[in-house]
């Protein structure tokens, strides 16, 4: 069967609601994009063109140039039609990473049809940028102006300049879009490895799992599973989707519903935003089991009480001086940490400092833990106390007279 045929059988088999989805996401009835000319490309994904207020000069006009296509359009489309594709055994699997994905398909799709070598225009812009951080006074100028500011330009990293990594952060954007709403998964048909960066394992109480936000901190990890037998997690900062996929298929096959995190990471309001994120990326449906996602009951470990007072005095570090737009997470980790801490103060006995986690005291934080893993298996017990029973038959089952309770079937001849 050629593409158009494997995409009918595919869509075919997604329940409406998603076929829906599908069809809002992607182009659905084309032939292979990569076989399609450059003018077909832009025909079928053109941005729709809007007259500018005021006429540009030639400067900025070049400044303001950006793809002539829909790049979030067309990436979802080579995602869905690749999938088909390795589906139906027309293309072999990826493996590898995400960033396979845009070595063997996009960035050759990108640059056949001379559709790479553009700057980032300013919608791109100010979509892929705020993640590497831009103030207020240039987010003005870009919209006033229209023209990306050089230096933002020549520091955007990966392949194919500023407009190479706009397009992989829509890669990942679209994978995960797709996984979330179930159409597949990262596994299959992809077969997506799972990352290095991150590393878990699964104990042999799987549902009560420890979580720290540094790979660096795997050795700790080590320790609480050999010591604890609980599941364990190092991520590279935020989770990633990938990994985690891996991981909940892991814990799945436990047939645990209700998860107990121990959270150990930075004591700052990213940290606690990090632990959050790990709790709430758990819940999601396409972790969990079919019709019932995984319920997560988070403990933020990181508390003051886990650093020597010399140790904070010297190297607590001022959130005071984080920009404006930041207030509301210092307010929001100032109030969590206020709730667990001993003298009932946020932060730094109050004050608006943090501490790296690996700056706490050895003993002082495996106590915590210890003590953390325990209270989670006695709220493990309370559970599965009170789950209810399976019901019992009301037939009952009566002996012939005279037969002894220790009385075997006997044995067919």
């Amino acid at each position: 069967m050629g593409l158009r045929e494997l995409e009918a059988a595919r869509l075919k088999k997604l329940d409406e609601g998603k076929r829906d989805w599908v069809e809002h996401h992607a182009r659905v009835g084309l032939d292979d994009m990569r076989k399609m000319s450059r003018d077909d490309v832009i025909k079928l994904f053109g941005k729709k063109r809007h007259k500018p207020k005021k006429k540009k000069s030639s400067k900025q006009a070049k400044a303001h140039q950006e793809s002539p296509v829909n790049d979030t359009l067309v990436i979802n489309t080579l995602i869905w039609q690749m999938s088909v594709m390795i589906d139906g055994k027309m293309e072999p699997p990826v493996r590898g990473n995400m960033r396979s994905f845009w070595y063997k398909t996009v960035e050759p799709f990108y640059d056949k049809k001379n559709l790479l070598d553009i700057p980032v225009g300013p919608d791109a812009a100010l979509d892929y940028f705020p993640s590497v951080g831009l103030d207020p006074d240039t987010v003005e100028w870009i919209l006033e102006t229209g023209i990306v500011p050089p230096h933002l330009l020549m520091s955007a990293s990966g392949e194919g300049g500023a407009h190479g990594a706009y397009l992989l952060s829509l890669i990942s954007d679209g994978l995960h879009a797709f996984v979330e709403e179930g159409i597949f998964t990262f596994r299959d048909p992809w077969k997506f490895r799972d990352p290095p960066s991150e590393m878990h394992k699964v104990g042999k109480t799987p549902s009560i799992i420890f979580f720290v936000e540094k790979e660096g901190m795997w050795w700790c990890c080590e320790d609480v599973f050999k010591e604890q037998h609980i599941s364990v997690y190092a991520s590279k900062g935020e989770p990633s989707f990938l990994a985690m996929e891996y991981f909940s298929a892991a814990l799945r096959s436990h047939k645990d519903h209700i998860l107990w995190v121990g959270a150990l990471c930075d004591y700052d309001p990213w940290g606690l935003e990090i632990a959050e994120n790990f709790k709430k990326k758990l819940e999601l449906k396409m972790y969990g089991y079919p019709g019932r996602p995984f319920t997560v009951r988070l403990t933020y470990l990181s508390t003051i009480d886990l650093f020597d007072p010399d140790v904070v005095e010297d190297k607590k570090r001022d959130l005071g001086t984080l920009k404006p737009n930041m207030s509301n997470r210092v307010k929001h980790w100032m109030k969590v940490t206020a709730e667990q801490n001993a003298d009932g103060k946020g932060g730094v006995h109050g004050e608006e400092f943090s501490m790296h986690i690996d700056n706490a005291d050895d003993k002082k934080r495996e106590a915590a833990i210890k003590a953390w893993v325990a209270r989670a298996r006695r709220e493990q017990q309370e559970e599965k106390r009170k789950a209810p029973r399976k019901p019992t038959t009301d037939v009952e089952v009566r002996r012939p007279v005279g037969t002894p309770r220790s009385s075997r079937s006997p044995k067919l001849r």
